[in-house]
């Protein structure tokens, strides 16, 4: 019996070879119709009979390509149709939505073509096939059509054609097929314009071995190279970007590398060998093979494998395994992917730009991962994984939420999914929130749709905040940290759950600087059971960059006289610490409950980070004196108090036990870890409280303060052991990144 059947896939299925593979099953069961990209997706009609029909359908199901994610099939009947064949036809505009795949880093079949002198793409740094290559970064619009693409203007050669045309070649319908006679070319120039003469990537690599720092175009920008063993070069980016400490990454030719620097367990390997290829944060190994100013002070290396052609090319025409890559910009602005604006922006950074005449349409940084336990948690969520949307629980009508102030990006929902833009930056730049505006036209033109509703941060001067006020549409605004622990349940839908929001700063609902919240969540109805004692933020964000400013507060505090401020900070001067005295009694000074301003002021007090010259020194250099103890040594001492109905978690007695072993002598190393298990068992406390108060088992952990690999590690442990079930962030971040999320579920949620 003959029938026909008509197919809507939707998922990841453009860009992946998957109208080639169902072609080809379409041909082996001797079938007729066609296959088709569609806004929302691919579209067949196939014709033939029943039971063929019906192993064609099992076959996609089962043996689709590795890169393909089919997240729903819809199956109606139609009438049959004596077709002669099947085909793949030109594409069709739909007023579905469509999944734009994200990148993909270049696949074996492609890296052996490209290391074989046999092979007409030798050494071609654009070698790509439907398995791997540019995908997100130069799309313009959907379907994904070469014609939509950056690389519209590069017509195909007879042979790249043929490829293209052949249903048997890996390269078939692959978008931005290529090769050196009829594709994109690199250039390589002075940093003042000037052309090199020679080849390109090979001068570059010489450059690169004497010392240079290059500025390489990838995928989704420019990263800047040099040779990762030498100090001498190391120091000298470190200079030319001013950036005395914050970490580099590292591109490791292979895995063998990567194990000779850092320890690796099986679920890191798979990360960093998955088609994403991000950066991850490993603990690093005592060697003397990379340069010690890489990563200073920290007890984690981020690591990454090469991911395009040009990473492989030059990680194996260098003299070394090891690269420093890192983005490529001005602080705290946009990773630069405009030839045009590279040279400007990186004047008295780079020495040379080995740039190229394909266009980055969307550009976006590398993505950094850790993994706690076994458990992945991204750090930056970008190439690789970006555009992917969450699969919600539920459908909603279209809500925007504009995210934080720092590490931002915004979120829209639509429908069942929620799609969260790219990293962007910090947003108190003009660079940046020109990036913000644009990234966002562009993925409401992508999605098809206008929000009705924005939901923003309460913070009055965020930009997301302005933003967000600008728009003619209805605007709600919800508190930070309230956001982060809707952020997790918009991943876990739970009806009821204690949420432990440990961060850096957030403004909060009576004024105060919020940041060691605990909240009970009865779906988006909040609850604030708890917090950290208030102390307050001497200066307000000046603390944030001078943690000996929080040390002073969190001492004086403790014991009620700066008397052991001058004992561990002999050499502020008096007048400094009566200024501060009269700061700490001000009125006028913000309160604040931070987590993250408590690590601060310890790491200030061991001595370690007193000044910070980038985001969360302090608490990366009291993480890495934590990891290099051995000891078990048991949690320190805090105090439980409740005034007015709350628990409020005073960790004054921590302090005092603090300094009096440090007085003693006790290595710092062994404090640090102490304080980690202090701060998990905090945790505890609070989630059996909670547990015990209102019979909720499920506990949260979001917040900047859970970036720290041990203590999410610890305090994921701590609460499984004593039969709690554990939730955090996996889609996004569990930093800013992930506000965006929080805010938009929030609004999707208040229009049912």
């Amino acid at each position: 019996m003959k029938t026909g059947i008509h197919i809507k896939i939707k998922g990841i299925v453009q860009g992946v070879g998957f109208r080639p593979f169902v072609y080809r099953i379409a041909s082996r069961y001797n079938l007729s119709g066609f296959v088709r990209n569609s806004s929302f997706g691919v579209e067949i009609e196939v014709f033939g009979g029943k039971k063929l029909i019906e192993n064609f359908l099992l076959d996609i199901k089962k043996l689709h390509p590795p890169a393909a994610q089919i997240h729903n099939i819809e199956i109606s009947e139609i009438q049959y149709e004596n077709r002669e064949d099947f085909r793949i036809v030109s594409s069709k505009e739909s007023y579905e939505v469509g999944l734009i795949p994200p990148d993909l880093a270049t696949c074996k079949e492609c890296l052996s073509e490209m290391l074989d002198p046999g092979d007409r793409r030798f050494k071609y740094p654009f070698i790509n096939c439907t398995q791997c290559g540019p995908r997100f970064s130069i799309i313009k619009e959907l379907p994904y059509d070469r014609c939509k693409t950056t690389m519209q203007e590069f017509i195909m050669c007879p042979d790249c054609q043929k490829e293209y045309n052949n249903i048997l070649s890996r390269r078939f319908h692959a978008e931005p097929n290529a090769c050196p006679v009829c594709g994109p070319k690199y250039y390589i120039k002075d940093i003042k314009r000037k052309a090199v003469p020679g080849e390109p990537i090979k001068i570059a690599i010489d450059k690169i071995n004497s010392g240079k720092i290059v500025a390489v175009k990838g995928i989704g920008g420019f990263l800047l190279a040099c040779d990762a063993t030498k100090d001498d070069a190391v120091k000298l980016l470190r200079e030319r970007k001013s950036r005395p400490k914050k970490p580099f990454a590292v591109m490791a030719k292979d895995m063998e590398s990567v194990r000779e620097v850092a320890y690796t367990n099986h679920t890191e390997e798979e990360l960093l060998t998955s088609p994403a290829a991000p950066i991850l944060l490993l603990r690093k190994k005592e060697c003397s093979i990379l340069s010690e100013f890489i990563a200073p002070e920290n007890g984690y290396i981020g690591v990454m494998l090469p991911y395009s052609p040009v990473h492989h090319l030059l990680i194996r025409g260098v003299k070394t395994n090891y690269l420093i890559m890192t983005s490529a910009n001005l602080k705290d602005e946009p990773i630069i992917c405009d030839d045009s604006e590279v040279f400007e922006k990186l004047s008295g950074v780079a020495d040379f730009v080995l740039g190229n005449n394909r266009g980055i349409y969307n550009r976006l940084d590398d993505s950094i991962l850790t993994v706690a336990g076994e458990q992945p948690v991204f750090i930056r969520r970008a190439r690789g994984y970006v555009p992917l949307p969450l699969e919600l629980a539920k459908s909603y009508p279209a809500v925007l939420g504009t995210g934080a102030e720092l590490k931002s990006n915004f979120t829209i929902i639509s429908g069942n999914r929620a799609f969260t833009s790219q990293y962007s930056g910090d947003l108190n730049n003009l660079s940046s929130e020109q990036f913000y505006r644009e990234n966002l036209d562009k993925f409401i033109g992508w999605l098809k749709l206008s929000p009705t509703l924005v939901v923003s941060d309460m913070h009055p001067d965020y930009f997301t905040t302005r933003f967000a006020e600008e728009l003619s549409i209805r605007h709600i605004k919800l508190q930070h940290h309230k956001a982060h622990l809707l952020s997790v349940l918009a991943e876990h839908p739970l009806p009821r759950a204690a949420g432990i929001i440990l961060d850096g700063q957030g403004l909060g609902d009576d004024g105060a600087v919020w940041g060691g919240e605990f909240f009970l969540s009865e779906g988006v109805n909040i609850k604030r059971i708890g917090h950290l004692r208030y102390v307050p933020q001497i200066g307000g964000d000046a603390a944030t960059k001078n943690p000996y400013r929080m040390a002073f507060s969190y001492l004086l505090d403790a014991f009620e006289d700066t008397e052991y401020f001058h004992e561990l900070f002999p050499d502020i001067q008096d007048e400094e610490i009566a200024n501060l005295t009269a700061l700490f009694k001000s009125s006028l000074t913000p309160l604040t409950s931070s987590c993250g301003r408590l690590f601060d002021g310890v790491s200030a007090i061991l001595g370690l980070i007193r000044h910070a010259s980038f985001e969360a020194e302090a608490p990366m250099a009291l993480e890495a004196e934590a990891i290099s103890s051995s000891k078990n040594i048991p949690p320190i001492p805090y105090k439980i108090n409740f005034v007015d109905g709350e628990l409020i978690l005073d960790y004054r007695p921590t302090i005092r036990a603090i300094v009096e072993r440090l007085k003693a002598g006790e290595d710092r190393g062994d404090i640090a870890g102490s304080f980690h298990k202090t701060v998990a068992d905090m945790i505890l406390t609070v989630s059996q409280y909670i547990r015990d108060s209102y019979n909720v088992n499920s506990v949260i952990l979001s917040g900047g303060v859970f970036q720290n690999r041990l203590l999410l590690t610890l305090a994921m442990k701590t609460l499984n052991e004593n039969g709690f079930s554990v939730y955090i962030n996996s889609y996004l971040p569990p930093n800013d990144g992930c506000i965006s999320l929080g805010q938009a579920y929030f609004g999707a949620e208040s229009t049912l």
